[in-house]
């Protein structure tokens, strides 16, 4: 008997979509990225803390909500009803900031969550990815992103392991929601200097 398989395969021009992509408002980091932030792909921006990180999202996010709240764009595949998520899982946005950049924090097309644990969050991103109607995701951050079993237990030597496990579960599930719905999630990530002990 013939085995069948549960994937797509055959020539790129026959099946990879073209990208699109989000500017950031900022024509130098959007070079960089080839055209902006991707759609339809999870992206990571790293660096020092105040390095711009979660400016440069924010950025991204104008730019669509600007997109949005003009009736969409069928060349970019963004509809009048899409939304902007934010993960805000430091508990620490400032929504005054958000403003000064332009983004209506006010407008239904912007939602803002703060969740207590990894697992509520992605749990509840994936479900809004799901819909359809999110587009982009900002994820803010993951240094913050706290798995229930080390907030429950309090045990900060597993949290690295407990962490990158639910980050892995998360990211099989992620991933091919993306793809399909075109959306992207934006992960906010700290580069840390190394405290030399003794």
């Amino acid at each position: 008997a013939e085995k069948k398989y549960n994937i797509v395969a055959g020539p790129m021009n026959q099946i990879a979509d073209k990208v699109t992509f989000i500017s950031t408002g900022n024509l130098a980091i959007d070079y960089m990225l080839g055209g902006g932030i991707p759609l339809g792909r999870s992206v990571e921006l790293s660096g020092f803390p105040s390095s711009g990180k979660t400016t440069t999202a924010l950025q991204a996010a104008v730019s669509l909500q600007k997109i949005i709240l003009r009736g969409g764009d069928p060349d970019l595949d963004i509809r009048p009803d899409h939304r902007i998520l934010y993960m805000d899982y430091e508990q620490a946005m400032d929504k005054d900031y958000a403003k000064a950049l332009g983004l209506d924090t006010d407008d239904p097309s912007f939602i803002y969550s703060a969740p207590d644990s990894l697992e509520d969050g992605a749990d509840f991103i994936l479900a809004a990815l799901d819909t359809g109607y999110v587009k982009f995701v900002i994820v803010d951050s993951v240094p913050a992103m706290i798995p229930n079993a080390v907030a429950d237990n309090d045990v900060s030597k597993s949290l690295p392991a407990a962490a990158a496990k639910s980050l892995a579960v998360f990211g099989k599930k992620l991933n091919p929601l993306l793809a399909h719905n075109n959306a992207t999630v934006v992960f906010i990530n700290h580069l840390m200097e190394k405290i030399e002990m003794g």
